[in-house]
């Protein structure tokens, strides 16, 4: 029964009136007036009971007993009929002498709109092989070649582009894990086949899979003599689709239309290096971070079953300036200061310097000048949340091993909070920063051997209850997890003091905290949708030591040399600076004395001091560009350190 909201009678209300007036107790105007209806209503529902007792009392159709314009089912059946010899609707409807719309009405209710629907698709086959490597798919897509934006997106026919030729994106994708691999060539011939066929086995061994069969389509460049012969070489046996059916080839066909969408179609570029650049970004991401619906929603690379596999020498980010996706991350714990000890620390000066961007062959450059802060160093904002920690935890001393700005800042932040300070220091800490560390009123510890303040360190927290300003750890893991969260407001900053997002950070870099830091603040803005990608960030230091941990991917080897840039030096790397390089695609760059003091007197013609560590970061640039990890496009921020006046 379908009472409307605005019914005055229910079943039950006609049930209780009908059996009223049989039983006398109202006539029909009484009825009437009591249940708020007029006559006639209260006679067609008692005549209603009369005839067919309570099921008269339903609300019954309103459709009428006789529609004389409704089409016969024989016109209708002449329809579907006409449909079935492929006539359009406007055809069958002169035909018969029938309207349009009677024929669209007839159609639709058959599953027959459109011509299509005449030849049902063929019911999809899925298969999918039980290893990795079992079956390789392989296909081209062709795109066209990117000079500069075209009138597609500048909405201005003068910029259409024309004869710029073809670009061939090859792709290649694992049956079992969905694991994808591309490259791009210039042509579809057999040479670049072949190329990307070693390049694609080469690329899939290093995930530990090996290539068993291959699937592509009947291309020239697939059924030549040297495709052939590699696949023999290799040990794979190759198979074609059938003619004209793609659809055999369905995974790598789908795979070329997300990334169609997701990259080749979904920005802009400026070129098609810009472009392929960008692949190289998306790749990783889905690989290593996408939800694949064909696998019930896992990440590719989890279907490779590898047990143990480091992160840092198989997961590793491409050199891409277009890094659009965010690694997964473990937001850190907030940790609110409630009484902070401030000595007016950050929003340091962004310097734009178009001279130092033309010099050096790059879109801009800016100078983060972290001179700016109280003590002259960028350690200002790690001491300002580090000392007001120890506060909140009623420490009343504090110790560090520090033979540099870590010290002075740690030193002066403990005056402004009336803590004792302890620092131990090595042989080599300079002078003056020894003289400024003594001035704040902080008191140094030397030791002839530098790895023994690390234990001194120790004894102090454990024994009489200092408040760790640095680790005691050796090798190091960095200095202070309190420290780490005084650099995360540098990415906010870059943010809102260039005019264009950098593309790349360059960090001078020791034990990694300014980098880690600058790195979790660049995802947390990636996460709040306040950026669009993730720059790079480039760690410089004066030898390799980075670099070597990252090829060994292991943090736990010394390498140390003889260096003048003290605030970057030392022989160990730690797990964070490796984080942050592997998380945003960058690089460890190592830069020589004698380079950082050609840097230094670069930035000094433009009147900016800077000690020899943070010109190291200028110095990086001629290095990163030629490793072809910069271009002429690249938006590069370098953060000066400090300005040297403790040298």
């Amino acid at each position: 029964m379908n009472t409307h909201k605005h019914a005055r009678l229910t079943f039950l209300r006609r049930l209780e009136m009908v059996q009223q007036l049989i039983a006398h107790q109202v006539c029909v105007p009484e009825a009437a007036r009591a249940y708020g209806v007029t006559a006639p209503t209260v006679r067609k529902w008692l005549g209603r009971f009369l005839a067919q007792g309570q099921a008269g009392l339903a609300d019954a159709s309103s459709r009428p007993t006789v529609s004389p314009r409704a089409i016969a089912p024989a016109k209708a059946l002449a329809i579907v009929e006409l449909r079935r010899k492929r006539l359009t609707q406007a055809r069958i409807a002169q035909a018969l002498g029938v309207s349009a719309s009677t024929v669209s009405r007839v159609l639709a209710r058959a599953g027959l709109s459109h011509l299509a629907d005449l030849e049902p698709a063929e019911p999809v086959v899925r298969y999918e092989h039980q290893a990795p490597g079992d079956l390789l798919h392989i296909d081209i897509k062709k795109l066209g070649r990117i000079q500069r934006p075209g009138h597609r997106v500048t909405g201005n026919r003068r910029d259409t582009v024309e004869g710029a030729g073809w670009d061939f994106v090859f792709v290649a994708i694992d049956d079992h894990a969905r694991v994808a691999f591309t490259d791009i060539h210039p042509d579809e011939r057999f040479p670049s086949a072949v190329q990307f066929l070693k390049d694609a086995v080469a690329y899939y061994q290093r995930l530990g899979v090996t290539i068993q069969r291959l699937l592509t389509d009947n291309g020239s460049a697939f059924r030549s003599r040297a495709f052939a012969a590699l696949c023999h070489e290799l040990g794979i046996k190759h198979r074609f689709t059938r003619p004209y059916r793609p659809q055999t080839n369905g995974k790598a066909e789908r795979f070329i239309q997300s990334a169609l969408r997701e990259w080749a179609y979904a920005h802009t570029y400026q070129n098609s290096q810009h472009r392929a650049d960008a692949m190289k970004s998306w790749l990783h991401h889905y690989n290593w971070h996408r939800p694949h619906q064909g696998i019930g929603r896992a990440v590719p690379i989890s279907r490779l079953n590898l047990d143990e596999y480091n992160l840092l020498t198989v997961h590793s980010y491409p050199a891409s300036l277009a890094c659009e996706y965010e690694p997964a991350d473990t937001q850190p714990m907030p940790l609110p200061v409630l009484a902070p000890i401030t000595l007016g620390e950050d929003r340091t000066p962004c310097l734009d310097e178009p001279s130092l961007a033309h010099a050096h062959g790059v879109a801009q450059v800016w100078l983060k000048c972290e001179s700016g802060n109280p003590t002259g160093s960028h350690k200002d904002r790690m001491a300002a949340q580090l000392v007001s920690r120890a506060v909140l935890a009623g420490a009343k001393r504090l110790a560090a091993a520090s033979s540099g700005n870590a010290g002075v800042a740690l030193a002066a932040y403990g005056a402004a909070a009336g803590l004792r300070v302890d620092i131990a220091i090595a042989p080599t800490c300079p002078p003056r920063q020894r003289a400024a560390m003594e001035h704040f009123g902080a008191r140094l510890h030397s030791f002839a051997d530098s790895l023994a303040r690390w234990p001194y360190v120790a004894t102090l927290c454990r024994d009489e209850g200092a408040f760790a300003g640095t680790n005691y750890l050796n090798p190091p893991v960095g200095t202070h997890p309190y420290g780490v969260e005084g650099y995360k407001p540098i990415a906010a900053e870059l943010a809102a003091q260039c005019d264009n997002l950098p593309t790349d950070i360059i960090v001078p870099t020791a034990r990694g905290d300014l980098l880690w830091g600058i790195c979790l603040g660049w995802q947390a803005l990636l996460r709040r949708g306040a950026i669009a990608r993730l720059p790079r960030l480039h760690a410089v230091e004066p030898y390799p030591r980075l670099a070597h941990a990252l090829a060994a991917g292991d943090a736990r080897g010394v390498w140390e040399q003889p260096t003048a840039q003290y605030s970057i030096a030392g022989g160990t790397a730690t797990l964070q600076s490796m984080q942050a390089l592997v998380r945003s695609g960058g690089q460890a760059v190592d830069v020589a004395d004698e380079q950082a003091a050609r840097a230094r007197a670069a930035l000094g013609a433009l009147g900016i001091a800077a000690e020899l560590s943070s010109a190291a970061a200028l110095a990086a640039v001629p290095a990163l560009k030629a490793a072809g990890a910069l271009d002429a496009g690249s938006r590069v921020a370098l953060i000066l350190t400090s300005d040297g006046r403790r040298d």
